[in-house]
């Protein structure tokens, strides 16, 4: 039996094997293709990303140098200062609270209601405790500073302590 125009069925069959064959080959060849373009974005990509890491390095190796070159002027900058003051003089020793913090007027305080601590000037402990927890007894009265607040931080209390270990040597 054959259709009008095609020929025999085997001749159909051949045709059909010869489309599918042709078919394969083009998704074999779409494979491929899709293969070697992702093989290429890949080396597109690696070469890229090699490319911003040597940026990067390069700028991350000046922003040390500059850090360094920094650091070095510093340093030179506080061994003049250092060599410079252990030259002149030396420095006081802290006697009362009012060399630490300037002190506000009293009248102003009192207008504000803020009550105020006393304190013995010559004990250390009772200036570290007024600055640290604004407590103490003793003879003199001092008023804190404005930002009282400010030397809850801890980062502050370290400094004070520092200061304070400081001014015994």
């Amino acid at each position: 039996m054959t259709s009008k125009g095609f020929g025999s069925q085997a001749d159909l069959k051949h045709q059909c094997e010869i489309l599918l064959d042709h078919q394969t080959q083009y998704v074999k060849l779409i494979d491929e293709r899709r293969r070697a373009e992702d093989e290429m974005m890949e080396r597109i990509y690696i070469k890229e990303i090699s490319e911003i890491n040597r940026e990067y390095e390069g700028v991350k190796n000046q922003v040390k140098a500059k850090i360094l070159t920094d650091l070095q002027q510093k340093r030179k900058k506080w061994h003049w200062i250092e060599s410079d003051v252990s030259d002149s003089c030396e420095l006081p020793k802290l006697s009362s609270v009012s060399q630490i913090a300037p002190l506000r007027p009293l009248r102003k305080l009192r207008k504000r209601g803020n009550s105020l601590p006393k304190v013995d000037p010559s004990s250390e402990d009772n200036i570290a405790s007024i600055l640290l927890n604004g407590k103490g007894a003793g003879r003199q009265t001092v008023a804190l500073p404005s930002t009282y607040q400010a030397l809850k931080d801890h980062e502050i209390e370290a400094d004070i302590k520092l200061l304070f270990s400081s001014i015994e040597t």
